[in-house]
């Protein structure tokens, strides 16, 4: 797997509206080389978007993350 091929299979499975396999498919290649990029400013694009509604628990899950 690489990150073209991961792509277009993602594309293919939300074309038909297959948005749990989308997931199994990410957690199943979630260690490989291609994918670490993709969750680092994938949480950091999530974080960013909410961060003006629900800041407070946003901080309160990074501290626990780090205990």
């Amino acid at each position: 797997m690489n990150l073209d091929m991961m792509r277009r299979i993602i594309r293919h499975l939300a074309q038909e509206s297959l948005y749990e396999i989308i997931f199994v498919l990410l957690t199943v290649h979630r260690d490989a080389p291609f994918m670490k990029n993709f969750y680092v400013f994938s949480w950091l694009d999530c974080l960013i978007e909410y961060w003006d509604d629900d800041y407070k628990r946003i901080v309160t899950q990074i501290i626990k993350r780090f205990e």
